[in-house]
């Protein structure tokens, strides 16, 4: 693995990046250029609401929908599959301003806690092997990766 020297090894331009600024947390945006004190410029990209049922109607032509591994959906939207995982998930922020006050900001879509909560169509939890040795594995839809890619913009 490669170590990061510097801001601008980290931020390259035109590098997809979330915005953890009070006004614009939770944003996409690209990074523009970055200054000689280090300071990343980036132009934010906000959208009003997100058109859900697009996303519905891109299920395959038999009416069945595709489902991809969390590295796919990742590689698909261009973001970490981390952030797959966090997005559609369980995402706890503090917010500025507000002493001791956290916000979840993901999309609740899938949850690790008991057996674990899916969202009919957009994520589906996979188990596998006996029980010593069980591997559960997340899979998202492709309804799911058209939200989240209108979402990043």
């Amino acid at each position: 693995m490669k170590k990061v020297q510097d801001v601008a090894g980290l931020f390259t331009e035109d590098k997809r990046v979330f915005c953890l600024s009070p006004k614009f947390y939770g944003c996409s945006a690209t990074v523009k250029g970055i200054n000689d004190d280090g300071l990343v410029s980036v132009e934010v990209t906000q959208h009003e609401h997100i058109d859900v049922e697009s996303a519905r109607q891109s299920a395959t032509p038999d009416g069945e929908l595709q489902w991809f591994q969390g590295w796919r959906a990742a590689q698909a939207t261009g973001i970490s599959s981390y952030m797959v995982s966090r997005i559609t998930g369980h995402f706890s922020i503090n917010m500025p301003g507000e002493k001791n006050q956290r916000r979840n900001i993901g999309l609740n879509l899938r949850s690790n806690k008991g057996k674990g909560m899916e969202a009919p169509g957009y994520t589906m939890r996979k188990e596998e092997g006996d029980n010593q040795n069980n591997r559960i594995e997340w899979l998202y839809s492709s309804a799911l990766i058209d939200c989240l890619n209108k979402y990043i913009g």
